[in-house]
């Protein structure tokens, strides 16, 4: 890829494994102080968090960052550690504060907690949540959509659920032989496919099933009484106005105090920064607002800093299939 000349002088660079070891440990801590001077930085912080088991039976402690840096809002993982002990909520805040430390992170910042419902994680009186309130006494705890969705599929009457699992038993015939994996792909295309690629779909991973899902939600609007029971009727109308602040409706329901309600106003009958919106994304649009309107910024960084979901925790292969080593993961083996 890059020559033979190149790979001569790569050639003559000494990798012994001391060298490479130290090398890797310097690029850690370089990107950690890098985090930590953003961390330092930002007005709001949120973080996302998640324990799982991972091939080896080793519980992995996940946690990732969520801030606004210049003009972009940032995702980031904060740490990956495992419990060697019990995972309980009391150890993950023990596990929590010690490997943020080195980060000196202000946690007044934090607005948002993103997680699943497990008891450890969430219990009133030694789970993991509770013990995190008392550093961040601003931070409010939300239960990942993704999870509270699945918990409301569990409910699918018996028909509907028998063509999910064929479904899935389907998709893992292809995906779990190499040569139908091979073929699959190929088949694909010829048929002008827009997606290529099969997820292994498993209990453990229930997360994979979401796409599966979409096929029953005709179903699942006729059984809003019972999602409603995992998904409480919540109205954000107040909020929406950062979604496009150039809507009548989303501004006059905008739930601001009368000073930030007139800079809004005043905000949405700019035909500049309407067209402005239009070419931007939401997050670079509100940063870039900073100097004109550095208040209403502020209230909107509040609402686009939060997560919504542990999606980074699943996508980046933190999930129970996978096990993590190098700089940035430590890892312990029994």
């Amino acid at each position: 890829m890059v020559g033979p000349e190149t790979a001569r002088k790569l050639s003559n660079v000494p990798l012994s494994n001391n060298s490479v070891g130290r090398r890797i440990t310097e690029m850690a801590d370089d990107i950690k102080v890098q985090l930590k001077e953003k961390l330092q930085k930002c007005e709001f912080i949120s973080i996302q968090i998640d324990e799982s088991t991972d091939v080896s039976s080793l519980a992995q402690f996940v946690c990732f960052v969520r801030f606004e840096n210049g003009e972009n809002v940032e995702e980031d993982i904060l740490f990956c550690k495992p419990l060697p002990d019990h995972a309980t909520g009391e150890e993950m805040f023990k596990h929590f504060v010690s490997a943020t430390a080195l980060y000196n992170i202000d946690w007044k910042k934090c607005v948002l907690i993103c997680s699943d419902g497990a008891k450890a994680l969430t219990g009133k009186k030694s789970g993991f949540v509770t013990r995190l309130a008392t550093i961040m006494p601003n931070a409010i705890w939300v239960h990942c959509f993704l999870h509270r969705q699945a918990l409301a599929s569990k409910d699918m009457p018996t028909e509907l659920k028998e063509v999910l699992n064929d479904t899935v038993k389907s998709v893992n015939f292809v995906k779990s032989r190499p040569l139908q994996s091979r073929l699959f792909p190929q088949l694909c295309e010829e048929m002008g496919a827009e997606y290529k690629c099969l997820l292994l779909h498993t209990e453990a991973r229930w997360l994979s099933r979401d796409n599966l899902s979409k096929l029953t939600v005709a179903h699942l609007k006729g059984l809003r009484e019972q999602i409603i029971g995992y998904i409480p009727d919540d109205d954000h109308a107040g909020s929406r106005w950062v979604l496009n602040p150039f809507n009548e409706l989303t501004v006059g329901q905008a739930g601001l105090n009368p000073q930030l309600h007139d800079k809004l106003i005043e905000l949405s009958c700019d035909k500049t920064l309407q067209l402005s919106f239009s070419a931007k994304d939401v997050d670079k649009f509100w940063l870039d607002r900073r100097t004109e309107y550095p208040s209403l910024t502020t209230a909107a960084l509040r609402i686009l800093t939060p997560f919504a979901t542990s999606y980074l925790f699943w996508s980046s292969g933190s999930g129970p299939h996978f096990h993590f080593e190098g700089p940035g993961f430590e890892t312990q083996r029994e």
